[in-house]
C-alpha cells in the first residue's frame, strides 16, 4: 500500500508540474519557440520554476516508489500522470474534459503500463559499452528527435505541439540512459573520473535541448496534445536503449510479443484521441487570449 500511495502521489505531482509549465510557456510569443530566449524567459518566471520543482519532487517520489515496488507495479501508476494533468488543466482553463479526452488518456496510460508489465524490461549493464556504441545509439535518437523537430517547425497548433513533444520524449529517454551511465561511472570509478569523461556534459546538453523542445511544445499546444507524446516517448526510448545498448532483456514469447504490439498500438491510439480532442482547440484559444491578458497565476509579462 505505501508503494501505491507513493506512486499515485508522484503521478499527481508530475501532472501538476506539467500543467504549471505548460500554462506559463503558453503565454510566450510564438516566435520564441525553439530559441534560447524562450528558456531565458521561463527561468525568470516563479510559476514555471514552481512547475519544474513540483515535477522534480514527483520524479524523486516516483524513484523511491520504483525502488520499493519494482517496475511492474509502479510504472503503470506513474503513467497516470496524464490523467491527473488532464483533470488539473480542465479546472485551470475552466474546461470540462469530454469522453474523448478521458478515453484517450486511459488508453494511453493503460497501453504504456501494460507494455511495461508485459515486456518487463531489464535494466541492463552500462559498464564496458564502447564509446562507438554510444555514438551510434545516441546519434540515432538525436536523428529521430531532429526529424520530429523539423516536422514540428513546418506545422502549427496541436500537430506542432505533438511533434515537438515527441522529440522531447525521445531525448528524455536518452537522458535517462546517460544518467544511468553517469551513476555507474561515479559508483565504480569515482566522481573525478565521471567529470573527466564525456558523459555528464553530453547529459547536460541533451537535457537542455529536451527541455527546450518540451517547453516549445507546451507553448504550441495545450497539455492534451503536447504531453501524451512525452509520456510515451521517454519510456519507449529508454526501453529500446536498454535492450539494444545495455543488453537489457524483454519478453520475446509469441504471446508476450502480441501483447506488446497491442499495447504499443493502444498508446498510439490514445495519443491520437487526446491530440484530436475538441478540448485541445478550446484550451489553445484560452491560452492565446491569456497572452494579452492577466492569467490565473500572473500576466503575460510575469517573470
Amino acid at each position: 500500500m505505501p508503494t501505491v500511495v507513493s506512486a499515485l502521489a508522484a503521478a499527481v505531482l508530475l501532472g501538476t508540474g506539467f500543467v504549471l509549465q505548460q500554462h506559463r510557456a503558453a503565454l510566450e510569443p510564438s516566435d520564441r519557440a525553439l530559441t534560447v530566449w524562450l528558456l531565458l524567459d521561463l527561468v525568470r518566471s516563479p510559476s514555471w520554476l514552481a512547475g519544474i520543482g513540483v515535477m522534480a519532487a514527483g520524479q524523486l517520489l516516483g524513484a523511491a516508489a520504483l525502488a520499493r515496488g519494482g517496475l511492474g507495479m509502479t510504472e503503470p501508476l506513474l503513467s497516470t500522470n496524464l490523467l491527473f494533468a488532464l483533470v488539473i488543466a480542465g479546472f485551470w482553463y475552466q474546461l470540462r474534459p469530454c469522453w474523448r479526452d478521458w478515453l484517450g488518456a486511459l488508453v494511453l496510460s493503460g497501453g504504456l503500463g501494460g507494455f511495461l508489465v508485459v515486456a518487463t524490461p531489464g535494466i541492463g549493464d552500462t559498464s564496458g559499452i564502447p564509446d562507438v556504441a554510444w555514438v551510434l545509439a545516441g546519434g540515432s535518437v538525436a536523428a529521430v528527435a531532429a526529424v520530429l523537430t523539423v516536422a514540428g517547425r513546418r506545422n502549427r497548433g496541436r500537430v506542432r505541439g505533438a511533434l515537438l513533444a515527441g522529440g522531447a520524449g525521445v531525448l528524455f529517454g536518452l537522458q535517462d540512459a546517460l544518467t544511468q551511465r553517469s551513476l555507474a561511472i561515479a559508483g565504480h570509478r569515482g566522481v573525478l573520473q565521471l567529470l573527466l569523461s564525456w558523459t555528464p556534459y553530453t547529459l547536460v546538453a541533451v537535457a537542455v535541448v529536451g527541455i527546450l523542445l518540451a517547453q516549445s511544445a507546451f507553448q504550441a499546444a495545450p497539455l492534451s496534445a503536447s504531453l501524451p507524446p512525452v509520456t510515451a516517448g521517454e519510456p519507449i526510448t529508454g526501453i529500446a536503449l536498454g535492450a539494444g545498448l545495455f543488453g537489457g532483456s524483454l519478453q520475446h514469447g509469441s504471446v508476450a510479443l502480441l501483447l506488446e504490439v497491442v499495447c504499443l498500438l493502444a498508446m498510439i491510439a490514445g495519443i491520437w484521441l487526446v491530440a484530436s480532442s475538441p478540448m485541445v482547440t478550446s484550451a489553445r484559444r484560452t491560452a492565446e487570449a491569456g497572452r494579452g491578458a492577466p492569467s490565473p497565476v500572473g500576466g503575460a509579462g510575469e517573470h
